[in-house]
């Protein structure tokens, strides 16, 4: 847990592995909930990083499974698996994007290692997908300004929902 509130994750070598993203919150703190939730606060004790909100960006390999989710780094957009295995960009209640993949219960998504971010069906035939293969390293982020995009490793846009 650094300083600015930022919790990172570092190699043995020292490199920046993977970060919650909170870096713009000194004095935040790391605490283990007692439902299991790891879960980073401010000094004012608003929670402002979760486990359970999945990931600050969606990396190689990690999925959203039914009922996960992914937030914007200030919280005012959530990437939603739903449980009809629909996957839906919201702002508050309102779906700004969807993958139009409903009715198919037990799907999940992925971003895949080599760059392609899909939904799969919960016997795993691909449903939708972002069509950005040949790019490992390539990670999904849902931004401030409610748009959710795939970026190269080195931060370049691959694709958006815009």
């Amino acid at each position: 847990m650094q300083k600015d509130g930022n919790l990172v994750v570092y190699s043995t070598g020292k490199r920046p592995l993977w970060s919650s993203g909170t870096g713009d919150t000194p004095g935040a703190f790391l605490a283990v909930q007692g439902d299991g939730n790891l879960v980073i606060y401010a000094k004012s004790g608003e929670a402002v990083w979760e486990r359970k909100a999945s990931f600050a960006r969606l990396t190689a390999d990690r999925e959203l499974r039914p009922g996960d989710y992914l937030r914007s780094a200030q919280r005012r957009y959530r990437l939603v698996m739903q449980e009809d295995g629909n996957l839906v960009l919201q702002s508050g209640g309102a779906a700004l994007w969807s993958s139009k993949t409903g009715g198919n219960a037990g799907a999940f998504a992925v971003m895949q290692n080599d760059g392609n971010f899909v939904v799969y069906s919960s016997g795993e035939k691909p449903l939708w997908g972002t069509r950005t293969a040949g790019n490992p390293g390539a990670f999904l982020q849902v931004q401030d300004d409610g748009n959710m995009v795939v970026y190269t490793a080195g931060g370049d846009p691959l694709w958006s929902s815009r």
